[in-house]
């Protein structure tokens, strides 16, 4: 007579092995520093202004190359000084306009 072997297959460690992987916690900081909407506009704001300040800067050095090499070409003396100078007037909108723009967030969050 053949004897019957019924072996059991132990699968505790299934439940073990998926509590300890659910008991592991990761951690992702928010790279954004904020939790609303008016946080997330402010930061992508001074984000811009940051990227309008570099360009202003970029834009101030060419100007004044282009008004040292002129080497007294009237047309292109006027080219660095227009240049230069509606890049500090486009760097007194931006900042006129971000300051508008946190006095707008002041009174909508208050």
């Amino acid at each position: 007579m053949k004897a019957k072997i019924k072996e059991k297959f132990n699968f505790s460690f299934l439940p073990n092995f998926l509590m300890a992987e659910a008991a592991t916690t990761v951690t992702i900081e928010n790279p954004l520093n904020t939790d609303d909407f008016t946080g997330l506009v402010t930061n992508f704001l001074q984000w811009l202004l940051g990227i309008a300040g570099g360009v202003a800067l970029l834009m101030l050095i060419y100007g004044g190359v282009v008004y040292i090499s002129s080497t007294g070409d009237q047309q292109k003396m006027e080219s660095g000084k227009r240049i230069v100078t509606w890049t500090i007037f486009g760097l007194i909108i931006i900042l006129v306009s971000f300051s508008i723009l946190l006095e707008v967030e002041e009174i909508f969050v208050n």
